[in-house]
């Protein structure tokens, strides 16, 4: 087979291997967060698509929560905030290109998650707070 002919094989191929690695790296919504996983929360912006996941995770003593940005806006500089809320208030908000948090909290309550993206152009694109705590227990 020439090299000319070889060469969509080779960029199929390519594709192929990268994909999954691109792919994978925003989906993870462990970010610096460790323990065990007790569960993630999905987050959409208005038309229904998917901007971001939270993962929340257990350790011995403590509680941790990260925002990871997905597909299009995992990469993309935008405002964005995840809030811890028991009876006090822990949170990372700032600009990210990837995610907010990790939010560590001490376990021995229970917390409420409030996430906040906005877009490149400032419009508020997800606004997802708890209804009933998602960490802990009360």
């Amino acid at each position: 087979m020439s090299k000319l002919k070889m060469l969509p094989v080779a960029l199929a191929m390519l594709v192929g291997l990268i994909t999954p690695i691109v792919a994978a790296a925003p989906a993870q919504a462990s970010g610096s967060c460790s323990g065990t996983n007790v569960g993630t929360l999905t987050h959409r912006n208005w038309s229904g698509e998917l901007v971001a996941y939270t993962g929340l995770y257990r350790t011995s003593s403590q509680f941790c929560a990260v925002t990871v940005k997905q597909g299009r806006w995992y990469g993309t500089r935008t405002r964005m905030y995840l809030t811890l809320i028991s009876n006090r208030t822990y949170d990372d908000r700032g600009e990210f290109l990837y995610q907010a948090g990790a939010v560590w909290v001490p376990r021995g309550t229970c917390y409420y998650v409030n996430v906040g993206i906005w877009d490149g152009q400032g419009n508020k694109q997800v606004d997802d707070q708890s209804a009933q705590p998602v960490l802990g227990t009360c």
